[in-house]
Formats: C-alpha cells, structure tokens, sequence
C-alpha cells in the first residue's frame, strides 16, 4: 500500500512546495524565510512510511551587527542588531545630525542612509554657560577635554585640548580562515580610529560574530568573526547505490561511489562540484559455450544474480557445476561445467569395451 506524507509545515522556513500530498520516498528541501538565515544542518527530509524524516537544518535571525563607528556621535540600537531592529544615531552635543535618519537590518544588511555629525558654527560671541565642541582633522586623535564652556570672567575653562598624530597607529590585522574585505586589503597603513572589516576565505563561511575590529591606542579591539569550513551536506541519494564521504562533507572533501558516466563529487564554495554519478544495474551477456552442451534460458542479457543451467546432450555426463549465476562484476560464476562422453573410443590396437564405473570413466 502505497504511503503518503502531509505536506510539511514548520515556522521560520519558507514553503517551496505547491503539493498537499508527498508519495512515499519523496524528498523535500526547506529554506530559512525573508530575515533569517542558516545556522547549520541538512535542509532536507524525506517522507518513509507516512513519516517526515527529522529536519537538520536550524534557522536564526540574519544579525547586520554594528555599524561602523560615527565620528562625534554614537549608535543607539533598539533593541538589537537582529532583523527588524533599528540603529539611531545620537550625536555629542554641539553636533547635529545630517542627512539621514536611522537605520533597519533588513536581509541585505542595514537599510537606509548612514547620517552624519556635524559640529555647529562657529561665531563671533558666547554666551555665559555656552559650549563649544572641538574637533581633530582626520588622522588626528583629541587628547584633553573635547568641550569648554564660557565662564562669567569671559574666558573658556578648561585648558583646551590638543590633536595628536594618529600614526604609527596599527599593524595589519590578521584573523584565522579570513581576510580583509574590499578596500581595507589594500591599506598598507592603519593610524588610530581606523575601522577594517574581514570576510571568511573561500572555502569557509561565518559561524557568527561581528566581522569589524577598530584601532585604538595601537590596538585592535577584538575580532568577533569565526570562520569555519564550508558544508555541502549530503548528497542527494542516489539509486542503486550509496556515498562515501571522504573523509566528510566540508570543502575540499570528496564524495564517491562505483558510478556508470561520472565520478567523484568536490565540496567546493558553492557547494557540490562534478557529474552526479547513476549506479546501473549489472547485467551479464554471453553466457561460456560448453561443447556437447547447452543452457537455458537462452538469451541475450541476464540481470544480476540471475541464474543458467546446463545440461550435456544424450551420452555424455556433466562434470561440474550445473548452474552458474550472473555475479556483480558482469560475469558468469563458477566455472561453466564439461560434458564428458560416455562411450569409450578406439584405440589403435585393441578395441575397448566400455564399461561404465560409478564415476562415469570407461
């Protein structure tokens, strides 16, 4: 009797089947929905006997992590970096934001225009008790205190601040499986404030954590990027046969099996690379022709396992194994049998009469 599964529901994973009923053996693939993404396991079941096979394939919420650092403001995040949620900047006081506004982590990353600060203008009189913001030029770092206020003597306390050099600044950052992205490969220096971003070699894909680290004070602040080796999963399951992971199923490895019009299978970046191998079943032809004998059935091809008898014609005595069997390799098992004549013959001198023995000899 013939089985069927329901068609399979399961919320975070995005519907790619019209069917409401799935025969037995059928094979489905899940894919995360819109603002989530993979975080590990086979994407794919199978339907055995009414029953789904269990889901590998886990699903979280894609992360934009932080965004790039603002100069003289900060990045206020509600409620997270998650999809859905937003990034607002604040700026420091005596600073604006300009064109922009906030931020939302959509599919793609943030969406939206990354405002900017910018410092008030400047002017001839202050009023007691007004600030004044000050700023370094880029590669420049601001020691002492960023704001002065005007006192009732009419002078600006505290001492005001210095712009130091930012250089030397950093050594070029390095992280396991990873490297830098777009324009930050090609810097050949890194002074103070300087934000880098790294991706994952290829071969590898991000196992979580924020892929931006930042120069300050001759450091870098830590990286929280882990790249981890590319998985393909399994093969789709192939007929007649099965696959041997060598030695897994992450980049570089191999997938074989004894194909007909293929070979092995590479796990590479964009998953499996190759020719699927078929597994054909083994089939035999020609069976051995015995003299004075014969077999049946007689004819052209004979599937696997298959079985032939022989039999000797009138006079003679089968010696060996009657039936032979189509064995996997495309030949014919045990040896073909002889017919060996019952009847004596002459010999030059003497005619001999045949007497036959229980071994069937004269």
């Amino acid at each position: 009797v013939l089985s069927f599964c329901l068609c399979p529901f399961l919320f975070f994973f995005l519907p790619m089947y019209n069917s409401r009923l799935f025969p037995d053996g059928t094979t489905v693939t899940f894919a995360c929905n819109i603002g989530y993404e993979s975080a590990g396991g086979s994407p794919r079941i199978t339907c055995t006997a009414g029953s789904w096979s269990s889901l590998g394939l886990k699903c979280q919420r894609k992360n934009c992590f932080s965004v790039e650092d603002v100069q003289d403001g900060q990045i206020e995040y509600h409620p997270g970096t998650e999809f859905g949620d937003k990034a607002v900047l604040i700026c420091n006081p005596g600073y604006m934001s300009l064109g922009g506004g906030e931020l939302t982590c959509g599919s793609q990353g943030w969406m939206g225009r990354l405002p900017v600060c910018e410092g008030c203008p400047n002017k001839d009189i202050y009023e007691y008790n007004e600030v004044t913001q000050y700023t370094c030029k880029k590669d420049y770092t601001l020691v002492g205190s960023r704001q002065l206020i005007c006192l009732e003597d009419g002078t600006f306390k505290p001492e005001p601040p210095r712009c130091i050099s930012k250089s030397p600044g950093c050594s070029r950052p390095v992280g396991d499986n990873m490297d830098l992205k777009g324009n930050d490969i090609l810097r050949t220096s890194f002074p103070d404030g300087t934000t880098v971003t790294f991706a994952c070699n290829t071969g590898y894909e991000s196992a979580g954590g924020s892929p931006r680290i930042t120069c300050t004070a001759g450091s870098w602040s830590s990286l929280g990027l882990k790249c981890q080796r590319k998985n393909c999963f399994s093969v789709e399951e192939v007929e007649n046969g099965q696959i041997e992971y060598r030695p897994g199923k992450e980049f570089g490895d191999k997938a074989v099996h004894m194909p007909v019009g293929g070979g092995e299978l590479t796990c590479g970046s964009q998953g499996w690379m190759g020719r699927l191998p078929v597994c054909e079943v083994t089939q035999c032809h020609s069976p051995p022709v015995v003299e004075y004998g014969s077999f049946s059935p007689n004819k052209d091809i004979y599937e696997y396992n298959e079985v032939l008898q022989y039999t000797c014609k009138k006079d003679y005595t089968l010696i060996g194994s009657r039936e032979l069997h189509c064995s996997d390799d495309g030949t014919f098992k045990p040896e073909p049998p002889r017919c060996i004549s019952n009847i004596c013959s002459f010999t030059s001198q003497l005619l001999l009469k045949c007497v036959l023995n229980t071994s069937g000899v004269c």
